[in-house]
């Protein structure tokens, strides 16, 4: 038969060293939660940028198209003042709804003391 013999020591400063231990860990775990808020903060921006630039490039293109398909019109029309005549009407009735959808997406302007001056006006340019 074998005995073992264990011996324990137990020391008042080791509670208070796992006391700072666990302040430590605590506080990193902090951190690693700022860390990780931010990251989403700015994958969430990311995101954001993304969505502008695709929407940008749409808007772009839309208006490379628009351009474009004028260009050709003019050029079918030619000198024939009926096809002239439809073709004036036609971007007529497109410039007015272009406007009703820039006016109706254009949030209001911001009031005075938000970055304008005094008075509501524009900031004069040199």
């Amino acid at each position: 038969m074998s005995t073992h013999n264990h011996t324990h020591y137990h020391y008042h400063q080791g509670s208070e060293i796992l006391e700072r231990l666990e302040k430590k860990i605590d506080e990193i775990l902090k951190i690693v939660n700022i860390n990780t808020n931010n990251q989403k903060t700015i994958i969430m921006d990311l995101d954001q940028l993304t969505a502008d630039v695709t929407n940008n490039t749409t808007v772009e293109q839309s208006a490379i198209t628009l351009l474009n398909g004028l260009s050709q019109q003019l050029k079918d029309a030619g000198t024939d003042p009926a096809k002239l005549a439809a073709l004036q009407t036609s971007l007529e009735t497109s410039t007015a709804a272009l406007a009703a959808a820039i006016t109706a997406n254009t949030p209001a302007a911001a009031p005075a003391g938000d970055g304008g001056t005094a008075d509501g006006g524009a900031a004069a340019t040199t």
